[in-house]
């Protein structure tokens, strides 16, 4: 009797093992952290292969805007970019569409701009709308420096996460009252990192 009561308490002490044992790896295991694959998306563009499929230009005052290609006294790099001109006030822009998963997203992204007129102020903005609502989700401006200088600029947004997976990314040229703005620019980029 003695010996039966022997093996049933080595019975229940290897189960008590067990058990301690499971939920020791279970902790281990759920403890450690989960690490998810990191997936970028890149939307870039030089004008050097494009000729304004990708972009949409708009205006809101009688602007015009255009890429051009074939002009290397223009673009900062190649020989293509893109052209904004606006007289008086208002915009013209040009602008196209994203898609990204929404999973844990982050965006960022600019453009190199160069002023060609001369008069007053130059004010770029480089716009993430939402198109639901039509509202901004982010927004970089940059005012640029005279021409003559050669001087190209960046303008862009930092880092932001966007609430939804399909926005609108428009460049706009801010025209002042009394002046024509005219801005070159080149080198688009535009990155997003999401898990999987």
């Amino acid at each position: 009797m003695r010996l039966l009561s022997m093996g049933h308490t080595r019975a229940r002490l290897t189960k008590l093992v067990a058990v301690l044992a499971t939920v020791a790896l279970g902790l281990v295991v759920g403890g450690m952290p989960a690490y998810a694959a990191v997936s970028t998306i890149s939307f870039s563009d030089d004008f050097e292969r494009d000729l304004g499929y990708t972009w949409t230009f708009t205006t809101s005052g009688g602007g015009t805007g255009w890429v051009y290609t074939d002009d290397p006294g223009l673009a900062y790099q190649g020989s293509a970019g893109a052209a904004v001109t606006h007289p008086n006030s208002g915009f013209t822009s040009f602008g196209r569409n994203i898609h990204v998963p929404l999973n844990n997203t982050r965006c960022w992204g600019g453009i190199i701009a160069q002023r060609r007129s001369y008069g007053n102020t130059l004010r770029v903005n480089f716009e993430i709308i939402n198109p639901t609502t039509w509202t901004y989700i982010t927004l970089g401006s940059i005012y640029l420096q005279g021409p003559g200088t050669g001087r190209w600029e960046p303008v862009g947004v930092g880092v932001f996460r966007p609430p939804v997976g399909a926005f609108y990314l428009r460049i706009s040229v801010i025209g002042v009252n009394g002046y024509t703005a005219m801005a070159n620019f080149d080198n688009f980029t535009f990155t997003c990192e999401f898990t999987r």
